[in-house]
């Protein structure tokens, strides 16, 4: 999910591929997205009710789905049925999937939500 949403600003911001887009500025904008940042703001559910029902789910799985992945990466004991980790799969192609019908003008906000701070 987090090179989807990375694929998704560097495509909204820069240029899908086969259009005049510029390579370096595209893995630039690719690269740009990181991980703490992103869950920080797929977290903020006040500023995510403004986003479509698909990228706020999105959003939500994103969240979910880092919290298991650092579960498997860091925690020696952890251990995951293989049903549920088809469920968890299941879950991220839907929601990869419905976010991607998203239209582009929703999606690249959504980018610039996840790489700009709101701060300045």
């Amino acid at each position: 999910m987090f090179h989807c949403l990375a694929a998704c600003c560097a495509d909204t911001l820069v240029g899908s591929a086969g259009s005049d887009r510029n390579e370096r500025a595209w893995l630039r904008a690719y690269r740009a997205l990181e991980h703490g940042v992103a869950r920080r703001r797929c977290r903020r559910q006040q500023d995510l009710r403004h986003f479509a029902g698909a990228i706020q789910e999105f959003a939500q799985t994103l969240v979910v789905l880092q919290d298991k992945r650092h579960a498997a990466d860091y925690a020696p004991d952890a251990t995951f049925a293989e049903s549920d980790v088809i469920q968890v799969i299941a879950r991220a192609e839907d929601a990869i999937s419905d976010f991607s019908a998203v239209g582009i003008s929703d999606r690249r906000a959504f980018a610039v939500h996840v790489l700009f701070d709101h701060n300045r």
